[in-house]
């Protein structure tokens, strides 16, 4: 399965994703990392227009089996 990890809403220490991708991997998943689920804009995880851009190329892409959200939100 290809899983995708994306962080739509708070900001999250990038060391809890790629962890996660880790052990997924591990488990036989091809992981990959939205470009901006690693990042921080005040307590987001980027802009408004980053996350969006982030989970609409995830929901958009052929290659995505899974799209796995790092954390909640509002």
């Amino acid at each position: 399965m290809r899983i995708h990890i994306i962080s739509p809403s708070g900001a999250i220490d990038p060391t809890y994703i790629h962890k996660a991708a880790a052990r997924l991997s591990h488990h036989g998943h091809q992981v990959s990392i939205a470009p901006h689920a690693c990042g921080q804009y005040g307590r987001f995880s980027g802009t408004p227009e980053e996350r969006i851009t982030d989970l609409q190329q995830a929901i958009d892409s052929p290659n995505i089996d899974a799209i796995l959200c790092s954390r909640g939100g509002y």
